[in-house]
């Protein structure tokens, strides 16, 4: 019925699992959501007269080994190492190969999406801030990566969907649409560090020593029931190793670059770590037994 009287769908739905060692129930959802679901859109979207699907998906479905000013020529990830990448691979795959029979199909793929309202890396690391707990960086600070600023997805998918034309070349085509920034993530989350008024941390941790206690971590959870880790596996690979691509595709076939650059997006971004870290504190002091006598 969503598809029924409009030229244009844009597809966003994703369960985000990055399980290394999923149960059959978590395989069983993930499945359902990121495959079956873009099975069942591109169908409904055909079946109901739908001119364009613009499908959203991720840079990690080439992630496998450092991306060094990559590009949608490389192949998908051979190995892949989480639920998430493996399943969206497989959506991707899905919507490309919909494109036709009256039906023009492209795909988006967005690095690290972020924003007022992100529920994933800005809320961990108001979370992680307002605990105490961000007291060291990992790796040396060389790995660079991808991130997009909701606004900037946003408008690549619109203007990608305004292209998706008879005879346009975005028709069965990915694109990387990115904020055209790619940088280090403890760089990145400096300058919302010290806007909430704390020091950087000066201490780095070896990304190899983390990602194997946090491998170990995760592991121990999936199979001996501890404890789920801080970090997944595949959130310390993406801290620590290099990957990110060009927006040159973007450019050449529908004329997009970003609008927004990180500085210009950041004093909202800084403004909405700041409301979670209050949130987070306000729920710790009524937590506390002490405060809930004196309440």
């Amino acid at each position: 019925k969503a598809c029924v009287g409009v030229d244009t769908v844009f597809h966003a739905a994703a369960l985000l699992d990055w399980a290394r060692w999923p149960t059959r129930e978590q395989r069983e959802r993930s499945f359902v959501v990121n495959v079956r679901g873009v099975e069942n859109i591109v169908r409904a979207a055909r079946e109901a007269g739908v001119a364009r699907l613009v499908h959203t998906s991720t840079n990690n479905v080439t992630f496998d080994a450092p991306v060094i000013d990559g590009d949608e020529t490389r192949p998908y990830a051979a190995r892949t190492r989480d639920l998430y990448t493996e399943t969206k691979i497989l959506g991707e795959q899905i919507a490309l190969a919909g494109s036709g029979e009256g039906l023009l199909t492209c795909v988006i793929r967005p690095g690290g999406i972020y924003g007022p309202g992100d529920p994933t890396m800005l809320r961990k690391l108001a979370q992680q801030l307002a605990a105490g707990r961000y007291v060291a960086t990992i790796g040396d600070g060389s790995a660079l990566s991808d991130n997009t600023h909701v606004l900037n997805l946003v408008d690549g998918q619109i203007e990608a969907a305004r292209h998706l034309v008879p005879g346009s070349p975005l028709a069965g085509q990915a694109y990387f649409i990115t904020d055209g920034q790619p940088i280090n993530y403890f760089e990145f989350f400096r300058p919302l560090v010290t806007g909430v008024g704390l020091a950087h941390p000066k201490r780095r941790v070896p990304a190899g020593l983390v990602h194997a206690c946090m491998t170990a971590w995760e592991w121990a959870h999936a199979k001996l029931g501890a404890p789920a880790p801080l970090l997944r596996s595949l959130e310390v690979r993406k801290i620590a190793i290099s990957h990110y691509n060009r927006i040159d595709k973007a450019r050449r076939d529908f004329g997009w670059t970003p609008k927004l650059s990180q500085a210009e997006v950041f004093p909202a971004c800084l403004a909405y770590v700041r409301r979670l870290m209050s949130e987070h504190e306000s729920v710790d002091r009524v937590a506390d037994p002490r405060v809930r006598l004196r309440l």
